[in-house]
């Protein structure tokens, strides 16, 4: 997902989608009048969406293109490092160290906006695997500078270089306790899938405006009906949507008739 998210190319088709669903020609001709540039694969930009769950490809009845839905979207974030905030609250690695550590992340996280400049630049950081692997390693616990583990060959000063720049991006602090530098998980950093409840209205209005036709709106609810149960969604309120426009607009097929 962090690799979606650091694409140009992939944040358009992110945006596009929230909107309605779009055939795999619509979103080319799109991406294309917005960048300015041809798209020669579209599949490999698409590709990242389908490993994650994000996207859903089928094929409408009538079309000759397959169509592409959200099925789920995503966010990137910072949140506390849980494990080191419950550790500090146990009083570990010590109390004096515990009680600073608590003090920054609460003031921190007191203060935070979530934003997409924030997210970008966190984003690039969990696609660098020298820099994210430092971050899981921070997850499970505080260490000495001097004791950090290091790869096969690698330099203090590298480390020193990696760390320099997660502290400048508020990822991680540096404490001092009694002349000991210690190293902290500040912020972790996370994406978090959720369905996009949204949607639903954005493509029944899709529909109404004639951007989008009846069939694809009702094979969107219905092949994402098992995804509106796994994310709590009233089911009520998906029914009912779609028993409501299938009167307005005197929908007769198999489906509506079952309902």
């Amino acid at each position: 997902m962090a690799q979606i998210y650091t694409s140009d190319k992939g944040r358009l088709i992110l945006e596009l989608l929230r909107e309605r669903s779009l055939t795999k020609k619509e979103i080319q001709i799109l991406l294309e009048e917005k960048t300015g540039r041809y798209i020669s694969n579209l599949d490999t930009s698409l590709d990242p969406f389908i490993k994650t769950d994000i996207l859903r490809q089928d094929w409408i009845e009538g079309d000759s293109d397959v169509t592409i839905f959200l099925q789920n979207d995503f966010i990137i974030m910072r949140t506390p490092a849980e494990k080191l905030v419950e550790d500090a609250k146990k009083g570990l690695p010590n109390p004096q160290l515990a009680e600073k550590y608590l003090n920054l992340a609460t003031k921190y996280f007191a203060n935070y906006n979530h934003s997409h400049e924030d997210s970008l630049k966190i984003a690039k950081h969990m696609i660098n695997p020298d820099i994210f692997d430092f971050v899981v390693l921070f997850r499970e616990r505080a260490y000495p500078i001097n004791k950090i583990p290091k790869g096969p060959g690698e330099s203090f000063d590298r480390v020193k270089n990696f760390l320099d720049l997660l502290e400048s991006d508020n990822v991680i602090a540096r404490i001092d306790d009694n002349g000991i530098e210690w190293v902290l998980l500040l912020t972790d950093i996370v994406a978090q899938q959720f369905y996009p409840e949204y949607i639903i209205e954005n493509i029944r209005t899709s529909v109404s405006e004639g951007k989008l036709n009846v069939k694809s709106y009702l094979k969107f609810l219905l092949t994402n009906l098992i995804w509106m149960l796994i994310w709590s969604i009233p089911f009520a309120l998906v029914i009912n949507i779609l028993i409501n426009f299938a009167c307005k607009n005197r929908v007769a097929c198999s489906c509506t008739r079952w309902l």
